[in-house]
């Protein structure tokens, strides 16, 4: 930190990028309370915001501004460059005692409560430790599973490709669990790492359809929705219960459909809003399969030149 922080020909410090600069420092702090649970700070914020989800919580309208960007870089809602540490941050999993089963992103990668979301609104105790899971039988029909009502038939499909993922997994009770920096397994998060990370981020790789939204023929409302619209930046019930504001038994979607309602089911996959979609491509006349997530969409419009100008001369005539 001291070379990075270092006078350069007397006109400046040699941090160049200050806001990614200051995200690798609040990183710090995540990782803090990740590694020390016991610590100072940790039984501090503790106290003053309380646990949720083996973490602290976001708190309420009164957190502190300070707290709201660390959180928000826990979680890797602060924009693109604050998924650094989220996507960098793995869970190894030794005893499970230390790890939600549900919650915590600990199976390569996955977290069960996303991949499974059908079943983790089901499922009763969400608060289980993959100890205590793996003790009473993870495996299909066994007793760590207890469901809220019997599952329909092809919920129980999607119970059994969450056992065929639990076969291989097994616990070593000699170890605790831990956490691991990707970048630098060996070692652990350092400041200096994650400033070189989300320097060399390329600006494509954080805004790979910048050019698409920000079109000077499209008008600044629609500009900024499409932005909210590809970054998951919309109150979509899924996002209103991961920011603590919906119980799990109201994130379902809006219709009576049977999905959680997250950005993707809401405008694409959903039987009632998705058509919306479809209409507009067959009102515009252009011919197209459309993909079942938001990034895969944007792709696709923003690779057809002639079709973007067409949309500039839709909202330049109708925005």
């Amino acid at each position: 930190m001291g070379q990075n922080l270092s006078w350069k020909g007397g006109r400046g410090s040699g941090v160049r990028r200050v806001k990614e600069f200051n995200l690798a420092l609040l990183g710090k702090w995540c990782w803090r309370l990740l590694q020390e649970t016991n610590g100072l700070w940790f039984r501090v914020l503790a106290s003053k915001y309380e646990i949720r989800d083996g973490h602290v919580d976001c708190g309420g309208s009164t957190t502190s501004n300070w707290w709201k960007v660390i959180t928000s870089i826990r979680s890797g809602s602060e924009a693109s460059e604050g998924r650094c540490f989220g996507e960098n941050t793995v869970r190894r999993i030794s005893d499970g005692e230390r790890t939600l089963f549900c919650k915590d992103s600990w199976m390569d990668g996955i977290l069960l409560k996303v991949h499974f979301s059908r079943l983790f609104y089901l499922y009763l105790d969400k608060y289980r430790s993959v100890a205590d899971m793996c003790r009473l039988r993870w495996g299909f029909h066994g007793d760590g599973w207890l469901w809220r009502r019997r599952l329909f038939a092809w919920e129980e499909e999607l119970w059994g490709e969450c056992c065929a993922a639990l076969t291989n997994v097994f616990l070593q009770v000699d170890t605790h669990d831990e956490n691991e920096w990707l970048p630098d397994p060996d070692a652990s998060y350092s400041v200096s790492g994650a400033y070189q990370i989300l320097t060399h981020l390329t600006l494509i790789e954080l805004y790979p359809h910048c050019e698409f939204v920000w079109n000077k023929l499209v008008p600044l409302k629609v500009s900024t929705f499409a932005r909210r619209f590809m970054h998951n930046g919309l109150p979509t019930k899924y996002n209103l219960f991961e920011r603590g504001c919906l119980r799990t038994d109201f994130i379902l979607c809006s219709v009576g459909c049977t999905a959680v309602e997250d950005v993707h089911h809401l405008f694409l996959n959903c039987l009632d809003f998705g058509v919306v979609w479809h209409n507009v491509i067959s009102w515009l006349g252009v011919p197209c399969v459309l993909p079942d997530n938001v990034l895969a969409l944007a792709s696709q419009f923003s690779g057809r030149m002639f079709f973007a100008n067409l949309l500039g001369v839709v909202f330049k005539k109708y925005g």
